[in-house]
């Protein structure tokens, strides 16, 4: 079968699909070429070709508005419009549209009179849902009565709910509606509602302490942000208690403590940065504050008798800082307790009269763990004694 090339969205037409009009469906020609069935219906038609049996009775070979006219028009008007393209006659359309439709006759289904009042008061999905039909079926029944369309968004935001929109937060309102929060805002937002405005935190007793306290402080207590306390601050216009914390510093009262804590401890303290503190501290020639050491000649001597994790738990210190003052008085570490334990005094006589292969074999150990271990504790090889 030949190819037809396809440009620009138009078919170039080469002989040989020139002969295939009329003989193959539509569909099929259009399918391999990457064409639309349009294209080439349109073609057969300018021509004068009659179109298969397939595309004359299958309506999903059928372009959109002619299915559309299917719906809309009675058979004898929709085959003056179409019987040219599609030589179908006034008998085969009733074939086609029962086809393309799929519904059951109007005879089968009693429309009572609790169902007809339903329309124009729901959308067709929730009924055809309540009395066990399809959309279509209630959409096509109601358009025959002349009933209009009931929109989703009418049952939605009924008057009640218009009324309920800016007095409540609409996260509050979405829980109770079962919607999004989303969509409550968007609606809030049409109808040009404003929005809800909380309750202001700022008393006068914490708007008075703005001109005195720290920022961090108010915003703690009123259960804002920091940034909010400045921006209140800045609206009063208050000015910045940031010369008034530095010059606590000469206080004598305050100066007195330099050097007592850690700068830091102080600065959180006193409401002032740890380099405001280091600046002061360093101007009054106060050394800084080495903190308060649990090294004495006899918690030194236990660095000899005791375990570094066991010690640590005594002094109230990590186990880090009982290593590092062994450390700086150059005094060894003593063993694990696992080496303590394994390494036994009867393992140590076993390696005495038992080869180092023997012994890894036996304990499951490296044999380089074995050598290591015999080193260390000056124990030679059995034969080697």
């Amino acid at each position: 079968m030949a190819q037809a090339v396809r440009r620009h969205s138009r078919v170039r037409w080469t002989h040989d699909l020139l002969l295939q009009l009329g003989e193959v469906d539509d569909a099929l020609i259009a399918e391999p070429i990457g064409a639309r069935i349009e294209q080439i219906t349109d073609k057969r038609l300018a021509l004068g070709i009659a179109p298969t049996a397939n595309d004359r009775l299958n309506p999903d070979r059928w372009t959109l508005p002619q299915r559309r006219d299917l719906i809309a028009l009675p058979a004898e008007q929709f085959c003056l419009l179409h019987s040219q393209a599609l030589g179908i006659t006034v008998p085969e359309v009733s074939q086609v549209s029962a086809r393309l439709i799929r519904l059951p006759r109007p005879d089968y289904i009693r429309w009572s009179a609790d169902m007809i009042k339903c329309f124009g008061s729901d959308t067709d999905s929730r009924i055809a849902r309540r009395f066990g039909l399809t959309t279509k079926q209630v959409r096509y029944k109601r358009e025959s009565l002349d009933i209009p369309k009931v929109d989703r968004a009418s049952l939605t935001w009924t008057p009640d709910r218009v009324a309920l929109l800016g007095t409540q937060p609409d996260e509050v309102l979405a829980r109770q509606w079962r919607l999004s929060a989303f969509t409550v805002t968007n609606e809030r937002i049409a109808r040009k509602i404003p929005k809800i405005r909380p309750p202001s935190p700022w008393t006068p007793e914490l708007e008075a302490r703005l001109a005195w306290d720290l920022p961090a402080h108010v915003a703690r207590d009123a259960g804002v942000s920091f940034n909010a306390a400045l921006h209140r601050r800045s609206q009063l216009g208050f000015r910045g208690n940031r010369y008034r914390k530095r010059s606590r510093l000469w206080d004598p009262s305050y100066a007195r403590l330099l050097g007592t804590a850690s700068d830091g401890d102080l600065a959180h303290k006193w409401g002032v940065s740890t380099e405001t503190v280091r600046e002061k501290r360093v101007a009054l020639n106060i050394p800084v504050f080495q903190g308060i050491s649990v090294w004495t000649p006899a918690t030194d001597a236990l660095l000899v008798t005791t375990d570094a994790p066991e010690l640590a738990r005594q002094l109230g210190i990590t186990r880090s800082a009982v290593v590092y003052r062994r450390r700086c008085l150059g005094i060894p570490g003593e063993r694990s307790r696992w080496q303590r334990q394994f390494w036994s005094p009867e393992r140590k006589e076993a390696m005495r009269t038992t080869a180092s292969k023997v012994l890894a074999i036996q304990w499951s150990r490296h044999l380089q763990t074995i050598l290591r271990a015999r080193a260390r504790f000056g124990i030679p090889e059995p034969d080697q004694a």
